[in-house]
């Protein structure tokens, strides 16, 4: 009798606590990313620079021919530089500047290489 108050008193502190700890946890993983995400973010605009190519959230590609810092806003050539059409569009509108594509995919190219290679050779020195 005495443990089946014992095991009751346990179990409605056990459940709140439970709780709160999944709460604080759901809580820092999707806080932690997201200020990851804004830090890259952040950083990726500070080197945004006239001449860049970049890629705008439409999906459009093209190079930053001039910026207006009063308005946060820049001018993209999203044609060729013998026929320029040019698009003004606000800084948010940037997904991503191409330099930082290129190195991803540049990487990932590298190391399938890197492991062709060694396949290629494990294959030609076996016995």
């Amino acid at each position: 009798m005495f443990s089946n108050i014992l095991a009751a008193n346990t179990n409605s502190w056990l459940m709140p606590v439970i709780l709160a700890v999944f709460f604080v946890l759901m809580i820092v993983m999707t806080i932690v990313p997201q200020r990851k995400q804004k830090k890259k973010q952040a950083e990726m605009f500070n080197s945004i620079q006239v001449g860049d190519k970049i890629m705008i959230i439409g999906g459009f590609v093209g190079v930053i021919v001039e910026y207006d810092g009063a308005n946060d806003q820049y001018i993209v050539n999203v044609g060729t530089e013998e026929n320029p059409t040019h698009v003004v569009i606000v800084k948010n509108a940037i997904r991503s500047k191409m330099q930082f594509l290129i190195v991803k995919h540049r990487k990932a190219a590298v190391k399938a290489a890197f492991f062709l290679y060694v396949r290629l050779l494990r294959n030609r020195f076996s016995f």
